[in-house]
């Protein structure tokens, strides 16, 4: 058993907005490299549904969290 789509989105999430408050840098030169996202397409599999069918859904979600402003979560 996996987790609920409302868990799974909350951890992620999570995930998204320390990603967001972090600064990164680059190791050679500790200069910081700007902003950094992370967006996140999620659904949950169908009992039967097939694989492939999940994650291409799922991959729609994460093309609309970046083609809606980018550094989102987009579930269903």
């Amino acid at each position: 058993a996996g987790l609920s789509l409302e868990k799974a989105g909350a951890a992620l999430e999570e995930a998204r907005a320390a990603v967001a408050a972090k600064r990164f840098r680059t190791r050679e030169t500790d200069k910081l490299i700007g902003r950094v996202t992370l967006s996140v397409g999620l659904t949950a599999v169908a009992p039967g549904e097939a694989l492939e069918t999940a994650f291409a859904r799922a991959d729609r979600f994460l093309y609309n969290a970046k083609s809606t402003g980018r550094d989102r979560l987009c579930k269903g």
